[in-house]
């Protein structure tokens, strides 16, 4: 199902699919995509109002946790972001 979702929303402009990291392999316990608003021409929020008139159900996700309140001053999720990256490089 995954793979479908994949072949299908990769064209569309503003949506950013979830990638695959090499060192890890997602479950896919759900599917997830970010939206550019600007790309898309729409809101997120009606994004979802359009979906749900064909049946199909979203939900926001969750806030990154690099951006919450209490971890937000801190370095540490920059840090791990970093050194992540670095390996990935």
């Amino acid at each position: 199902m995954t793979r479908l979702y994949a072949e299908e929303l990769s064209s569309i402009k503003g949506i950013t699919l979830h990638p695959e990291m090499p060192r890890a392999k997602c479950v896919y316990w759900l599917y997830f995509i970010l939206i550019n608003e600007e790309k898309m021409g729409m809101t997120r929020d009606k994004l979802e109002e359009k979906l749900q008139d064909y049946g199909i159900e979203t939900r926001n996700l969750f806030h990154l946790l690099h951006e919450v309140p209490p971890t937000k001053s801190t370095q540490i999720f920059r840090t791990l972001y970093h050194q992540l990256s670095q390996e990935e490089g």
